[in-house]
């Protein structure tokens, strides 16, 4: 057993990681089935025993979000017991107090209702709808540990990413100090396993980027060797022009000071674009764009990460978190790649059409160097249809690499492809998504689905449970040394007009010192183009 430590910071990643451990808490409750069997959820989960009688299977986890942001979880923890907020002063404090309290988050509508254990909803009933949704813990299904949740003060640049750099920076270095978060929380989860393998990082850029940077900062002091897969959810588009706002500048350059960051720290790093930057193919579940409603964007981008990092716990068939970042990296130009994928198709026909890429939008086309490729719940026709297009894809970039989950292959060779069982869905989409819809025509794997019209009630059967196709890819291409020479750019612009100045606590050296590192990771990664 090979264990992963998550670390999730900033709201977007909240939201997501939420859909992601709702995955795995489906993979736990059909514990007979093929995806149950394939899955090795001692890789994630740990065993806690809160009182003699009980024992809960909890993320391997760390959050990180400003404290109102925790919902319900901000007045007790997923155990049930209070997370020490109760009053003590008067232990502290003999004299006269005066106690000033804020009313209690109430439940949200879905754990309400998980409570009653309502075994059955009429079709209307979408108690996961948007409308319903306050904040990430309110769908939530799984148990936290009370170090889990790691909960820092409501600053508004924690919520707008207005924030200055060093601040950013800062909060973390106090917060590490009044918590012992490094040496207490964190250090207790590395201890707890036996093999790990590495952290897998989900961080909001914009918010948490200063944050994060610190964090990689004192966990690279103590734990050099241990890989770090990130996935950096930006709140807009990757750059794709030198060319931006002035009112953009602090917001582009604290972006770029965190790629500079995790092209120091992190052993692969895959750059995720908000979703008002998404074509309308990423909808596909739902039948059209909703790029405001962080819900459903996040349940689209839970799924690619769920499916992309899913070699990492697989029983049969691993692959670990350094093997990927090898691979991807092979020729050590860079520690960066790109998500891209499709969710929800009858076939996989339908879905070579529906493709899309997260990381990099540009219209340039690109050369490939790796790809990493995850076809889920497939059929004998989808696969056949997968070599047939990935022999074609790949021929046509004659500089790709591509791998399956299993077995890397050359351009020009036949891929090895080993399908994994089919993604739970009736945790992550709601009934109006056309998602429900495509599960019950095609009925995929062996649960002969009957409806995906709200998230698992604890009374579910495994043959109410909604699984659906999916393939997510991870890959390296030459999109990623553009977006850094426009980084490098827009640096060297605000530094000439002054605008860099004025949006920023930044001198003149640091700046021109961040400029150059821009320009020296665009210069590694695009060596590829000049080596081929």
């Amino acid at each position: 057993m090979k264990e992963i430590v998550y670390i999730q910071a900033g709201k977007r990643s909240n939201y997501a990681g939420t859909h992601f451990w709702n995955t795995q808490e489906t993979y736990l409750s059909n514990a007979g089935s093929q995806e149950a069997l394939d899955v090795d959820q001692d890789v994630s989960l740990m065993d806690s025993s809160h009182d003699e009688a009980k024992s809960t299977l909890c993320p391997r986890l760390l959050i990180f979000d400003t404290k109102s942001s925790f919902g319900t979880l901000s007045t007790s923890n997923a155990l049930g017991e209070p997370d020490g907020e109760d009053d003590n002063s008067d232990i502290l404090w003999s004299g006269i107090t005066q106690q000033i309290r804020h009313d209690r988050v109430p439940k949200s509508v879905y754990h309400d209702r998980m409570e009653q254990e309502v075994e059955k909803l009429s079709s209307d009933q979408d108690i996961q709808g948007v409308g319903n949704v306050r904040y990430w813990s309110d769908f939530s299904r799984v148990y936290y540990l009370p170090r889990s949740l790691q909960k820092l003060p409501d600053q508004p640049e924690l919520d707008t990413g207005d924030g200055e750099w060093n601040e950013s920076h800062g909060l973390f270095n106090r917060f590490n100090e009044d918590t012992e978060l490094m040496d207490g929380s964190l250090r207790l989860l590395v201890e707890s396993c036996d093999n790990l393998q590495g952290l897998q990082i989900s961080s909001d850029s914009d918010t948490f980027g200063g944050f994060m940077d610190a964090f990689f900062v004192s966990f690279r002091d103590e734990y050099l060797k241990i890989p770090t897969f990130t996935f950096a959810l930006l709140p807009g588009v990757i750059l794709s022009t030198p060319n931006v706002k002035e009112d953009d500048t602090r917001k582009i350059i604290n972006e770029a000071l965190y790629f500079r960051s995790l092209n120091e720290f992190s052993s692969m790093s895959i750059p995720v674009q908000g979703p008002q930057e998404w074509p309308h193919t990423a909808w596909n579940a739902f039948g059209h764009p909703e790029p405001q409603q962080l819900y459903r964007s996040s349940a689209i981008i839970s799924s690619h990460i769920e499916s992309a990092t899913l070699p990492f716990r697989l029983k049969r068939e691993h692959r670990s978190m350094s093997d990927l970042c090898a691979l991807l990296n092979w020729r050590g130009t860079g520690p960066f790649a790109e998500l891209s994928g499709a969710f929800s198709f009858p076939s996989f026909t339908a879905a070579r059409g529906i493709i899309t890429e997260f990381s990099c939008l540009s219209s340039k086309p690109k050369d490939q160097y790796a790809r990493v490729d995850i076809l889920r719940g497939a059929t004998k026709d989808d696969t056949t249809s997968y070599y047939e297009w990935a022999s074609r894809y790949t021929q046509s970039r004659a500089r790709c690499e591509s791998v399956s989950v299993i077995d890397p292959y050359k351009t020009n060779k036949q891929p090895k492809l080993n399908p994994r069982p089919a993604v739970p869905a009736s945790n992550v989409f709601p009934s109006d998504s056309r998602c429900g819809v495509q599960i019950k025509r095609i009925k995929v794997l062996t649960f002969a689905v009957t409806r995906l019209n709200h998230p698992a009630s604890p009374t579910d059967s495994p043959a109410n449970l909604g699984f659906t196709k999916a393939y997510s890819a991870m890959s390296t291409s030459s999109s990623m040394a553009e977006a850094f020479k426009n980084y490098a750019s827009v640096v060297e612009k605000s530094m000439q007009n002054g605008t860099a100045a004025k949006a920023t606590d930044m001198n003149s050296d640091d700046l021109r010192e961040l400029a150059n590192d821009l320009w020296t990771i665009h210069d590694n990664m695009a060596e590829v183009e000049r080596d081929l």
